[in-house]
């Protein structure tokens, strides 16, 4: 069974002031920009993942994961980190759990996707 490195609860879905923070920037504009960016990058990253077949397409998998994990961290989406963090571990080391790890990442890449999303639009109306 494959285990976070830690027993500490999971991170938040999405940290909004991580971006900020990395980039050193309040500009509303320029961070609208990046997160949908990385939304784009969101959606082709969890296509790519969810069409692996393993085990002949498990560099393709990390690939995915590696990409998307560091973006993830980069803009604060921290939980989804943690599961690519962990799909990561487990299609290394070919356990049987990738399969429904892989669901996972779905389903928390989806609402982070709606989480950003819904930021996005907020920060639109804060700099009217």
């Amino acid at each position: 069974m494959i285990h976070s490195m830690s027993d500490n609860a999971p991170g938040p879905l999405f940290d909004q002031g991580k971006l900020a923070w990395h980039l050193e920037t309040s500009d509303l504009a320029i961070l609208a920009s990046l997160y949908r960016e990385f939304l784009e990058q969101l959606q082709a990253s969890l296509r790519g993942i969810a069409t692996a077949k393993l085990p002949e397409g498990q560099q393709d998998l990390l690939l995915n994961v590696s990409r998307l994990e560091g973006t993830s961290k980069m803009v604060g989406a921290t939980r989804l980190a943690e599961c690519l963090e962990l799909l990561a571990r487990s299609a290394s080391q070919g356990s049987a759990e990738t399969a429904s790890l892989v669901t996972l990442v779905e389903i928390v890449g989806q609402h982070t996707n709606d989480t950003i999303s819904r930021h996005i639009d907020s920060l639109a109306a804060g700099s009217r």
